[in-house]
């Protein structure tokens, strides 16, 4: 798209996706850091946007195994940046807050984390090729695993058959929509 070579293309595929999610990820640091949203609210825009912004991006790369290993190194990025972040290796207090329930570090080890690895896995194996993968970055995956994940939290039918259902129905929904 960008060159005759193909490497050079999707470097550079790379590069400007990097940007783009970045641009992405710093603007809502600051409505987080700012006040603008509520922290719940700025942290589902977080959780929300960035595979749907990611996603917008994989046109720019080629389509082959080249353009699939360059474009899941976006988000490999995003789980050093959590480890780092998680572990408390590096600080960043913006990110922090934007990106978790309670503004602590260890909880990007969590959901953040899993998202980021599921984004990088979907997106190396499934390359453009399967619409569970694509249902997958874009909804289903974030809104069944967040729960599913974290069995302590995880409703029951018993204690809360309203979002058992609604979790349910937003996985299919999406898995039918997307195919």
């Amino acid at each position: 798209m960008f060159s005759n070579n193909v490497v050079i293309s999707d470097i550079i595929a790379g590069g400007l996706s990097v940007g783009i999610t970045v641009s992405l990820l710093k603007l809502l640091e600051q409505t987080a850091t700012r006040g603008v949203f509520e922290q719940k609210l700025n942290r589902k825009l977080v959780h929300i946007s960035f595979g749907l912004v990611f996603m917008l991006c994989w046109p720019m790369f080629s389509s082959g195994r080249l353009g699939a290993v360059v474009a899941s190194l976006i988000p490999g990025m995003n789980i050093i940046n959590m480890l780092l972040l998680g572990f408390g290796i590096w600080k960043n207090d913006a990110t922090v807050k934007s990106m978790t329930r309670n503004n602590d570090h260890r909880e990007l080890l969590k959901g953040p984390l899993y998202y980021a690895s599921a984004l990088t896995l979907f997106t190396a194996i499934y390359w453009r090729t399967s619409p569970i993968a694509i249902a997958g970055l874009c909804n289903a995956w974030p809104t069944f695993s967040g729960g599913a994940l974290a069995a302590e939290n995880f409703p029951t039918i018993e204690t809360k058959p309203w979002l058992v259902v609604s979790r349910w129905r937003v996985l299919v929904s999406s898995l039918l929509l997307d195919t």
